[in-house]
């Protein structure tokens, strides 16, 4: 069972920065519109 984890340790690392790239760019994007998207 453990085999499965460990046959793409690559894919795990992607997929963690591909989650934090996408939590970073929403964020930025929330900041912006907070700091320059106010009416």
């Amino acid at each position: 069972m453990g085999r499965g984890r460990r046959a793409w340790p690559r894919h795990d690392v992607a997929v963690l920065l591909w989650r934090l790239c996408i939590e970073h760019r929403r964020s930025l994007a929330v900041l912006g519109w907070t700091l320059g998207g106010q009416p």
